[in-house]
């Protein structure tokens, strides 16, 4: 299972080492689509978007050098961590973002969940969220498999039920799915700047 502070740890070096304020000046620029912002801007965000942009620069956003974070974090190993504590980070590397129903929560140990991209069904070992996931609930989020287990590895995102859109959430992820081939916290965030909620 992913140690506790694993995925912080990786974004607080990003984040706070002044080498790396171009770059994530750079992100908020893309992720926000506000090319024009500069350094000490006022950013003005709405209920999700500060949560949102923390996964999509954890995960998704390329670095000058054309690595993601967890890439870079395991090859530049900043930490010197010991290679039994830095194979997590190369097990963070292969991850992937979707939108997914909640079939199953077995409290404190894990939830069946269900792709709404492909149907495909993933048992997930999970904690926190299955504390107040119910059947039937739509998450975004991100899985990534660490060592024999997928797990949930994203930041705590929205949820979702049936009644929050406008012809069922099922349906607004299956319409966007045919506009966009990528699936990222961007696009969550696409869907409630679209005001699909209902």
């Amino acid at each position: 299972m992913l140690p506790p502070g694993t995925i912080s740890k990786m974004m607080d070096y990003y984040y706070t080492r002044p080498k790396n304020q171009d770059e994530v000046l750079t992100a908020m620029r893309e992720f926000f689509n506000r090319p024009d912002l500069g350094p000490g801007a006022k950013l003005e965000t709405g209920e999700f978007d500060n949560v949102l942009f923390n996964e999509w620069f954890t995960f998704d956003f390329v670095f000058k050098d054309g690595k993601r974070m967890p890439e870079k974090y395991y090859d530049d190993n900043p930490r010197k961590l010991p290679l039994y504590t830095l194979q997590v980070y190369k097990y963070l590397q292969d991850n992937f973002y979707s939108f997914f129903k909640v079939l199953e929560v077995n409290m404190g140990h894990n939830m069946l969940l269900k792709d709404l991209r492909d149907d495909k069904e993933y048992r997930v070992m999970e904690y926190k969220a299955t504390l107040s996931a119910n059947p039937g609930l739509v998450i975004a989020n991100r899985i990534a498999k660490i060592g024999d287990s997928y797990e949930l590895v994203g930041c705590d995102t929205p949820c979702f039920d049936d009644n929050d859109f406008k012809g069922g959430i099922e349906e607004v992820i299956k319409r966007l799915m045919k506009v966009t081939s990528k699936l990222s916290p961007k696009e969550t965030r696409e869907i409630f700047n679209r005001q699909l909620i209902s």
